[in-house]
């Protein structure tokens, strides 16, 4: 059973349950009224399928940011705010032919409006699909954005804020089989006491700062999952529900890079939270149903080629980025193997996996250290 979410009909979250509910009562996918507001994370670590940690916590440390992970998309849903002047659609009023409330006939690309469900809506984790941009099949993106609306109490309260992001080779689109299978270990983010926003919250997170990164699909085809609690037990595996959150809503215009090609999304509003019900909890966001008319809508999220393994300009070992590859580069090497977010610091023109990822496997870690020192006495790394 596929559950209908609708701007222009009432939405039928929770197959059953919301069927059951006064018609003026059941969510209703609406604009958000004023911008967003940009937070960066205190501290950041990875995190595998079990949920456990697979880094240390990182500080991060960045102070903003510093634009010296991936530089190209690869996969584009996050329009930043750029309002207008007109009001938002009404309920039951979509943007059709032209709208400068939608932008250009189909497209997306100048709507001036995040959507969610109001601030009385709870849905703390969501599983979507995605294609990356031909040619960045299997390899991995080192900066991510996303978007979300913190509701807690309400107006005046606060809870601790953890969000986790994992991709998945295989996501699901038949209601049925598990949303997303065969997943690829994420990252983790502590965003620390967050009070409720007036808003919705919105970060920008270079992971290259601290050697992380997300892992593109083999194919090129898989889904994307964020999740947000209130408390996480590294050593159990466990995260803590939050209060009130749910994660933005917006469409990608024709020519963003990457696709999203399914109309399912799978949308977290039944107990127990923080688990998918592959049959309850699947929504359609389609053509008809979502503000604009063209397309699927998702909710904002970016991925960023990382350059390890697409390193123009840059040389392998060349740790203090000086354009050499000598003996002036074993210390910043093992800074970079014992301190990373330092490391960027001190050499941000370097990126990480570029400069000593010397075997190759996706990692800066003590497995580099032997081919490092064999790349130096060979004059350069292998290809």
């Amino acid at each position: 059973m596929k559950t209908i979410i609708s701007i222009t009909a009432v939405a039928t979250l929770a197959a059953g349950l919301a069927l059951a509910d006064p018609p003026d009562e059941r969510p209703r996918l609406q604009a958000a009224q004023s911008a967003g507001e940009l937070i960066l994370p205190l501290r950041i670590a990875g995190i595998g399928p079990d949920f456990k940690l697979t880094s240390p916590w990182y500080e991060y440390s960045s102070g903003g940011v510093a634009g010296v992970c991936g530089q190209v998309l690869a996969f584009d849903i996050f329009e930043g705010d750029r309002r207008v002047q007109p009001s938002p659609p009404t309920d039951g009023e979509a943007c059709g032919g032209y709208d400068p409330r939608c932008g250009s006939p189909g497209e997306c690309s100048s709507g001036a409006y995040r959507w969610f469900f109001g601030t009385a809506f709870h849905a703390p984790m969501i599983i979507n699909d995605f294609v990356v941009e031909p040619g960045m099949e299997g390899l991995t993106s080192d900066r991510i954005q996303f978007a979300w609306f913190w509701g807690v109490g309400g107006p005046g309260t606060s809870e601790q804020c953890f969000i986790a992001v994992f991709t998945a080779e295989d996501f699901s689109d038949n209601c049925f089989d598990p949303a997303a299978s065969n997943g690829f270990d994420g990252v983790v983010l502590d965003f620390g006491v967050l009070g409720a926003g007036t808003s919705y919250y919105w970060t920008d997170i270079e992971l290259c700062l601290s050697g992380l990164f997300l892992e593109h699909p083999v194919d090129g085809a898989g889904a994307y999952t964020l999740m947000a609690a209130s408390d996480f037990d590294p050593v159990g595996g466990t995260f803590t529900p939050p209060t009130l959150a749910q994660f933005m809503f917006w469409g990608m215009k024709p020519d963003s890079p990457g696709e999203h090609p399914s109309e399912v999304v799978y949308v977290d509003t039944d107990p127990p939270f923080l688990e998918i019900d592959p049959v309850l909890e699947c929504n359609l966001f389609g053509p008809g149903f979502i503000p604009c008319p063209m397309g699927n809508m998702g909710y904002m999220f970016n991925m960023y080629l990382s350059s390890n393994r697409a390193c123009a300009g840059l040389i392998c070992g060349d740790t203090n980025c000086d354009g050499r590859f000598d003996g002036g580069d074993i210390d910043p090497f093992f800074l970079a193997l014992v301190d990373p977010v330092v490391w960027q610091t001190r050499f941000p023109l370097c990126e990480l996996l570029c400069a000593a990822d010397i075997n190759g496997d996706g990692a800066v870690n003590g497995g580099d250290i032997d081919p490092f020192f064999v790349a130096l006495a060979r004059g350069g790394c292998s290809p």
